[in-house]
């Protein structure tokens, strides 16, 4: 009795994990598509007073080549996304390291990126700093899962 009830807990722990990353990736998608949408329509970004966004997303650093960051982000987001949706009974130790890799790349580019706005440009994206903070935590909790799968 004492087995299947640490399993039952250990199953439900590990499904919280999984619900926390889907919703992660999700919110971050939502976060990279709008400013997807915004560079493609040429239309700016609702920053508030600060004015900061406009700085950072008219940057050298808001494209890499013809290619925003921000289509980027959407692309990595969609994939965490699909890791995350994996069904609960087929989550692997594969799976979730698949998703830690993905989301500790994503990681240390957000890293770069946030020291970008801090020391070169000295001005702070809103959207982006919110994209940083998601990709933080997701990562936190891919490790988690990673650990327990």
């Amino acid at each position: 009795m004492l087995v299947k009830h640490a399993w039952a807990t250990f199953a439900a722990t590990m499904s919280a994990g999984i619900w926390i990353a889907r919703v992660l990736a999700l919110v971050g998608f939502a976060d990279a598509a709008y400013l997807t949408a915004t560079h493609y329509a040429g239309s700016s970004v609702f920053c508030g007073a600060s004015g900061g966004c406009e700085t950072v997303l008219s940057s050298e650093f808001a494209t890499l080549g013809p290619v925003p960051i921000a289509l980027i982000g959407a692309v990595y987001y969609g994939l965490a996304s699909l890791l995350a949706w994996t069904p609960g009974e087929s989550w692997s130790r594969t799976t979730a390291g698949i998703l830690a890799a993905l989301t500790g790349l994503a990681f240390a580019i957000s890293a770069v990126l946030f020291g970008i706005q801090a020391f070169q440009l000295q001005a702070w994206c809103r959207f982006c700093l919110v994209s940083a903070a998601i990709t933080t935590v997701l990562f936190t909790t891919s490790i988690w899962l990673l650990r327990r799968a």
